[in-house]
């Protein structure tokens, strides 16, 4: 009987898997392909307006033909060539080129009949060979007007009496977009001025509401999802983009880089929040990342490998919760979460001009080279029967068969041996070893070192037994969660030893017992803090030693004006001069202090040296601000470059920190016998005692306009660390702030008198 079952059993399961189409839920088969760009209509894609290239024996005027319902058909043009085309509502906006000029105009769907009169765009030019002008509409939703974005160029169009006006808004336009929150309708477009780009919100009226600048580059796309507005760039052109992130409430920015070319990042709402949509091949297969436009990581966390070889990527659009991802050998879709709804191969020819959805993705339109292939969605019968055998035979029958092989060997012979290695080795860094309970068993002889664990304090108690001092609350946190599960296999975490921070990753390595239950963890820290300090001093040096190039080319054509006779033309070529000088010997310093922490010492006098940092920063650039100076100066052998970047860091915060309202900063200098005491104070808005206790931390900043990076508090400290001084820093809220440098003169008394003594002669 049980042998009747299992047959009848084979059968059906064979006949299901007969019918089956494939392993996904979906799969898109090519409608149609056509020859040329086809522009759909926004809310029926049975419609559309195909627009072919020239063909020689046209004398180069470009074939505009109507698409309806999968028939095309051919419009002469009307009142001249028409070079354009875009759905505003029930309506068609056409561009036509008369005499060298371009005209618009609002035709019916069926380019039968013009509903207004023409409207000249004088700013826009085309080329004389006729070619197409790609333009599109941004309407509100009343209507009543709308933006035409063509070539490059902005227009606000309105229709009064069977007229068309066309207001001219903005040129060099690269991307627009559109997005209505409680403020109402807005539009976003990027554009650009000279070597500068930016992101411009106007309303329905055309009034700017928000410019915003951003990061130059020669590639940009503008992308607006709820109020996140996001700035896609190539960073030339090294496989990599800098994704610049608006918030549109707070117009707040924070930029970033991804090693993903632009064609390949997206945004999308997601599960509540706005998320970035990359597509990698870091990897060597294509993998999908969802990561929220807020965290903050170095390197792409992981995503999900999309199986299949497909080629490489073209474009990634994601529409609502659902990517698609077009490649050279084909097309994968599949939702955010990672669920893969269709894997289809084709070949794609030529560069991809735009990938579109329709209707919930039921239309796919792929713009490709010189033509325009339109897909369809198709459901597949028994696909999860397919997939699922699929699984059963790619991974579970194997995983079955290999882990009853290896289970007890690994599990009993091995693991005690390889946990005694690893305490033991003297690279290892961190080791904890836990429990399932949360009990500390043992501990390696730098762990003990840093929870002051003797030989003589006994094993197995909580962790929070033993991690009672400062400093140690991130750690124990991580290590309490172990057995919770939710821990995080890799974490960095920040602890403090003293008045030193120290950053390490910690990563953690689960017991098994002989039954397949977690038994406890392995957890392994590894200091991590003179690479992060080395990386991020690099970065520093690499951006001065950009900059130095840029400010000799400055005063090369600064020194190269002519002369003039006017004594406040001649004042403004000195302070141009003078200034760009500074500059590069900022920039120097900075290279200085990121390469090497070798002194150059030589005799300076403290009053000088202020006195020279006061010059620095001239009346014209800061009129709010009012210095004075009580100066006693004294010889003192220093590096001057270090120690005068310090003194100036002081000064460019106690600026920052007036605010731009006006106020006062005293630089005063004194000494004693052994030390050297310079002090710098402002009348600003002072300290809390939270940012005191952190303002010597490295890369801690106040600033939220991404003007401060922390590297200015972080090089006085570390100057004056050389130098064997210190820093004090007194501040009251509301009052001001005084920093105080305190820095050993290092100078033989028979050199302070002698060069005392020639400095009174001269």
């Amino acid at each position: 009987m049980m042998r009747y079952v299992i047959a009848a059993m084979i059968i059906v399961l064979g006949t299901l898997v007969g019918r089956a189409d494939g392993s996904d839920p979906y799969t898109y088969a090519v409608t149609r392909t056509l020859y040329g760009q086809l522009l759909q209509h926004p809310k029926d894609t049975a419609v559309g307006v195909l627009i072919s290239p020239p063909a020689i024996w046209n004398a180069g005027r470009a074939q505009v033909s109507i698409f309806r319902n999968g028939v095309l058909s051919p419009v002469e043009p009307v009142g001249g060539e028409i070079n354009g085309v875009a759905f505003w509502d029930t309506s068609l906006v056409v561009l036509q080129r008369r005499d060298g000029r371009v005209f618009a105009s609002v035709y019916d769907t069926g380019l039968s009949r013009k509903l207004t009169s023409d409207v000249e765009l004088s700013e826009v030019s085309i080329e004389v060979d006729g070619s197409v002008l790609m333009a599109t509409i941004s309407s509100p939703p009343d209507n009543k007007g709308a933006f035409l974005h063509v070539g490059r160029w902005l227009y606000r169009l309105a229709i009064e009496g069977g007229d068309l006006r066309a207001t001219y808004v903005d040129g060099n336009v690269a991307s627009v977009h559109t997005g209505i929150d409680s403020r109402g309708w807005e539009l976003t477009y990027l554009h650009t001025s000279g070597f500068s780009m930016f992101v411009s919100i106007i309303d329905v009226t055309g009034r700017v509401l928000n410019t915003t600048l951003v990061p130059y580059a020669a590639y940009s796309r503008l992308r607006r999802v709820d109020g996140t507005i996001a700035v896609i760039s190539d960073l030339d052109n090294s496989g990599s983009s800098v994704v610049s992130v608006i918030d549109r409430a707070t117009l707040s920015m924070r930029t970033r880089s991804i090693s993903v070319p632009l064609e390949w990042i997206d945004l999308a709402a997601h599960k509540g929040s706005v998320v970035l949509v990359a597509l990698t091949t870091r990897t060597g297969r294509p993998e999908m990342i969802v990561v929220p436009v807020i965290q903050q990581f170095d390197e792409l966390p992981h995503g999900e490998i999309i199986s299949g070889d497909f080629g490489t990527p073209h474009r990634v659009v994601v529409q609502r919760d659902t990517a698609y991802m077009l490649f050279s050998g084909g097309m994968v879709v599949a939702l955010l979460d990672g669920s893969v709804l269709s894997r289809d191969a084709f070949a794609v020819s030529g560069s991809v001009y735009d990938l579109s959805a329709r209707h919930n993705g039921q239309i796919i339109t792929v713009v490709a080279g010189r033509s325009t292939t339109l897909f369809e969605r198709r459901q597949q019968s028994f696909w999860f029967i397919v997939r699922g055998l699929d699984a059963t035979l790619r991974y579970v029958i194997p995983a079955l068969f290999i882990s009853s092989l290896v289970f007890v060997w690994i599990l009993n012979r091995r693991q005690r041996r390889l946990l005694d290695a690893i305490i033991d080795a003297p690279a290892t860094g961190l080791v904890f070893t836990i429990d399932g309970g949360g009990r500390l068993l043992r501990v390696n002889e730098r762990a003990a070192a840093l929870l002051r664990i003797t030989p003589n304090v006994p094993m197995r108690r909580h962790v929070r037994a033993y991690m009672q001092q400062p400093g140690l609350e991130h750690l124990c946190n991580h290590l309490d969660s172990i057995n919770q599960a939710r821990f995080e296999p890799n974490k960095k975490i920040s602890i403090s030893i003293g008045e030193e921070i120290r950053e390490y990753i910690f990563s953690t390595t689960p017991l098994i017992g002989m039954l397949g239950g977690a038994r406890g963890a392995i957890v392994t820290g590894i200091d991590i803090t003179e690479t992060l300090e080395q990386r991020r001093l690099v970065n520093w040096a690499q951006l001065a030693h950009d900059m130095q190039t840029n400010l000799s080319t400055i005063r090369l054509n600064a020194e190269q004006l002519p002369m003039e006779t006017s004594d406040s033309t001649g004042e403004r070529r000195r302070r141009i001069l003078f200034q760009v000088g500074v500059l590069i010997d900022r920039v120097r310093d900075l290279l200085s202090i990121g390469r090497t922490d070798e002194l150059q010492r030589g005799p300076v006098h403290s009053a000088e040296l202020c006195t020279e940092i006061r010059h620095e920063f001239d009346a014209d650039m800061f009129p709010h601000v009012k210095f004075s100076m009580k100066l006693r100066g004294t010889m003192m052998n220093v590096d001057r470059l270090k120690v005068s970047r310090a003194v100036r860091n002081a000064v460019e915060n106690a600026i920052k920190a007036l605010r731009g309202q006006e106020g006062a900063i005293e630089i005063a200098t004194w000494h004693d016998r052994l030390h050297v005491f310079i002090s710098v104070s402002d009348t600003g808005v002072g300290m809390d005692p939270e940012t005191m206790a952190n303002m010597m931390k490295p890369y801690f900043s106040t600033a939220q306009d991404g003007t401060g990076h922390g590297i200015g508090t972080m090089i006085m400290h570390h100057v004056m660390k050389l130098h064997g001084g210190a820093i004090r820093v007194t501040s009251e809220p509301g009052k001001g702030t005084q920093v105080i440098f305190r820095i050993p003169h290092e100078m033989d008394p028979k050199d302070v008198l002698r060069l005392s003594t020639a400095e009174r002669s001269l």
